[in-house]
């Protein structure tokens, strides 16, 4: 039951991956400074986390941030503070905002467990979303 939820969340992601580089708005030139990008940052911080807790000192935050660390290093040079938040709420989604903040709801931790294959599905998924300025 497990791994056939496992496979549901991979085959989802892998729908719509493709989408992600589908060139909309691609040749939309962006401002040269990210000062926005980190003013953006801290303007959505309060709505994505809503009254919701950060979640810390768990086995999640420990792969997570692992995952996450790996994923900035192998090649994203963007000046951020690049941070992710594991969000305590039941929500089964993940968010990226301007200025590398990324978000994860605690309704995904069950799903995503301590699979590193699956943190990096969802991860990089909301990496690509800020490295590429979407919200910008």
């Amino acid at each position: 039951m497990y791994h056939l939820r496992c496979l549901r969340l991979a085959r989802v992601f892998l729908v719509f991956l493709p989408l992600s580089s589908a060139g909309w708005g691609q040749d939309l030139q962006l401002p040269t400074s990210y000062d926005i990008d980190l003013q953006l940052a801290i303007t959505a911080r309060p709505m994505v986390m809503g009254s919701a807790r950060e979640i810390t000192g768990t086995a999640a935050n420990e792969i997570g941030d692992d995952v996450f660390h790996r994923l900035i290093a192998a090649g994203f040079n963007e000046p951020f503070p690049w941070k992710l938040t594991l969000v305590g709420n039941n929500s089964v989604n993940a968010w990226s905002t301007a200025g590398g903040q990324l978000y994860v709801d605690a309704g995904m931790l069950p799903l995503i467990g301590e699979h590193r294959g699956l943190w990096a599905a969802v991860l990089s998924h909301e990496v690509a979303h800020t490295g590429r300025r979407h919200q910008v």
